[in-house]
């Protein structure tokens, strides 16, 4: 499971099969069986082929103009 570390502190992994130590710094992602505590699911930056990333909808502004014109109590 891809997951962002979200806390304030580095952490330190030791791989089980060397003796490599890798550090993953705050805001940085790892690859890890099981989600850790204080750290979040990392989606893949980007989308995947076909699929449109999902663009937040506008929403419409309502003016003062517009109660009076429906016989709403003016703000």
């Amino acid at each position: 499971m891809r997951q962002r570390n979200d806390t304030t502190a580095a952490w330190h992994f030791a791989a089980s099969d060397n003796a490599e130590v890798r550090t993953v710094a705050p805001g940085e992602t790892i690859e890890h069986p099981v989600l850790l505590d204080g750290w979040s699911p990392a989606g893949d930056p980007k989308p995947a082929a076909g699929q449109a990333e999902e663009q937040p909808r506008a929403r419409a502004k309502k003016s003062i103009a517009d109660d009076d014109i429906k016989g709403g109590e003016p703000r």
